[in-house]
């Protein structure tokens, strides 16, 4: 039994006659004709009825068309996964982030994949939730990780991990001393966001209306581009703002800013892997993904050790 008679067997029941098996696996009508008697003497059974002007199965085929197919299948399946090998050895990584995930978590993730891969190609893109996923739509970019659940009709998505995000002030604006704050107290107060079409505010606007507070509400005196820009804001007491934790630890351990709770409200956000799926997505990106979120399941063990 060989993998080109099984493929030849397959082609005749899927097309319903000999004639047009041979068009589909490119040989002569003899030839498949052949190819199928030498499976049946291999297999010691009759797999078609010829008794019959079109090809029909008998009960033996029947039950060994399932088989052939899975087998099929499988070979497929292995010279694919040799074919990935391969890529992953000079392939290019092509993937778009948000700019939290981006500027806070991706750099040091992408230098371990780079050790493990290092002749993959790595290009990363940072924008803001909605550049990244129109480059996802139009193919610039194999998969994108942003800050707001899309609600394109041309993406998939899946969760990828979830940010807490805190109110932030300068250490001499009056709520510094405090632990905490009332939602209401957030009402008129100067506030420095994103700018529009960032995934951090939409995320931030969506939970303070959880809460009760509505955009009007809010005294937006500053729209940036950037998370880096907002906390230079916060330091030189411009304003107040929400952000991911993540972006301000180090300005938190240097006493540059202070955190203030926010009471009755549940401040987080989530990121989301986003991809197109009409469109080819190699081996590569998934490859990223599993490493990242490896890398990240192992921070969080690390950071929250179990209980003796």
């Amino acid at each position: 039994m060989e993998l080109r008679e099984l493929r030849t067997f397959c082609a005749v029941v899927e097309t319903g006659s000999f004639s047009k098996a041979a068009k589909v696996v490119h040989l002569t009508q003899p030839t498949v004709t052949l190819q199928v008697q030498s499976l049946e003497g291999s297999l010691g059974a009759c797999l078609f009825n010829r008794s019959r002007r079109d090809r029909v199965l008998t009960e033996e085929g029947k039950a060994f068309y399932g088989y052939a197919r899975k087998i099929i299948s499988l070979c497929d399946e292995a010279v694919q996964a040799i074919s990935d090998v391969d890529s992953l050895a000079k392939g290019t990584l092509r993937v778009g982030a948000s700019t939290i995930v981006g500027e806070y978590i991706l750099p040091s993730q992408l230098a371990s994949f780079k050790g493990i891969y290092p002749c993959v190609e790595i290009s990363l893109k940072i924008g803001d939730t909605t550049e990244i996923m129109e480059d996802v739509i139009k193919g610039a970019l194999e998969v994108g990780i942003v800050g707001a659940k899309p609600t394109r009709q041309e993406l998939d998505f899946e969760e990828f991990i979830k940010e807490e995000l805190v109110l932030i002030v300068a250490p001499n604006h009056r709520w510094a001393s405090k632990d905490k704050i009332g939602l209401d107290e957030l009402k008129g107060e100067p506030l420095l966001l994103r700018t529009e079409g960032s995934g951090t505010r939409m995320a931030i606007e969506k939970r303070l209306e959880e809460g009760g507070l509505e955009k009007g509400d809010l005294n937006v005196i500053m729209s940036l581009g950037n998370t880096e820009a907002i906390k230079r804001g916060v330091m030189a007491g411009i304003g107040v703002s929400i952000v991911p934790k993540i972006a301000i630890e180090n300005e938190l351990e240097l006493n540059l800013i202070k955190e203030v709770k926010v009471e009755g409200i549940d401040l987080a956000m989530d990121f989301y892997v986003v991809y197109n799926p009409d469109r080819f997505r190699s081996r590569i990106p998934e490859v990223f993904l599993e490493h990242l979120s490896d890398c990240l399941k192992e921070e969080h063990r690390t950071q929250n050790p179990a209980p003796r």
